[in-house]
């Protein structure tokens, strides 16, 4: 059964990739094209950005969330580099201080990866022009092992991303580098979806937390996945820390209150409406007042 922290495997959905280019209505374009959605006229802030790129998993690339192409990407959705209005996404509203950054927006983040292609993501975001000024970094979940070998994955972890970010200092010396938790604590996660499908969240493994004979969400399975989503992020505050242009969200995510509606149909990612939750929680972590 699939666990939240197991964002999807690219391989697996190959033959649903045909499905891609379908487009509804309200999904506008797709960012990583270039295209991008029109903005109002206003003076330059050099306070913002004139390029924006994105790397990471496929909470990067609205998948699941176009409701006429379940189970592909929707890259108008995401909640970084998108163009769908109802997302207002991090992109839109940079766009809507400094209308230099129309188009100038680029989303290398790869369905089912982990930290060991943010090395290759990071090479695409460097090669983008215009030189990117802002590098949105969404990780994390597919790196949780859920097998009881984290406590050995740690330190690999933590070195692979500290390479990562010196690619990014040493390849992008003047970019913003961003950072963000996981959407949503494990309790307030398995809230909605018990009320959804209970099966959804039951397995034999340490994450696994409900449980399969009492059915009965299991608190110390909660608590032990808690506790990896929070250690892995406490890597990336760490590692981050170490480097002047290097921020995160402190944990801003981990507030997300979710509604049913908020998730997408494979329960693992977020529908649109909590796409623009989520760029609604990163914008004042991004740019704080």
């Amino acid at each position: 059964m699939s666990i939240r922290p197991r964002f999807v495997n690219i391989a697996a959905l190959m033959p649903a990739l045909a499905l891609a280019l379908a487009v509804c209505t309200s999904c506008g374009s797709d960012s990583s094209s270039g295209a991008a959605a029109e903005g109002t006229a206003a003076p330059k802030d050099s306070t913002y950005p004139t390029s924006i790129v994105a790397i990471g998993h496929s909470g990067l690339t609205g998948y699941d969330s176009n409701p006429q192409a379940s189970s592909t990407d929707a890259q108008a959705n995401s909640w970084a580099t998108g163009t769908n209005s109802a997302v207002d996404s991090i992109y839109q509203r940079i766009l809507a201080k400094n209308p230099a950054v129309k188009n100038h927006v680029q989303n290398f983040a790869v369905d089912g990866s982990d930290v060991n292609s943010l090395l290759d993501q990071e090479a695409q975001a460097a090669a983008a022009t215009p030189t990117p000024g802002l590098v949105i970094v969404q990780s994390i979940d597919n790196d949780i092992k859920c097998d009881g070998t984290d406590a050995q994955n740690f330190g690999p972890y933590k070195q692979k991303l500290t390479a990562v970010m010196d690619a990014l200092t040493k390849d992008l010396p003047n970019a913003k580098v961003f950072f963000v938790s996981q959407w949503a604590t494990v309790k307030e996660y398995d809230r909605v979806v018990l009320s959804i499908d209970p099966q959804h969240l039951s397995g034999t493994g340490p994450c696994a937390t409900v449980n399969l004979q009492t059915h009965q969400l299991d608190p110390k399975r909660e608590a032990h996945l808690q506790h990896l989503v929070n250690h892995y992020f406490a890597i990336i505050t760490a590692v981050c820390s170490n480097y002047p242009g290097c921020s995160t969200d402190q944990g801003a995510m981990q507030t997300m209150h979710l509604n049913t509606n908020d998730l997408a149909p494979g329960l693992d990612h977020l529908s649109i409406p909590g796409l623009h939750k989520m760029a609604a929680l990163a914008w004042p972590a991004l740019y704080p007042n």
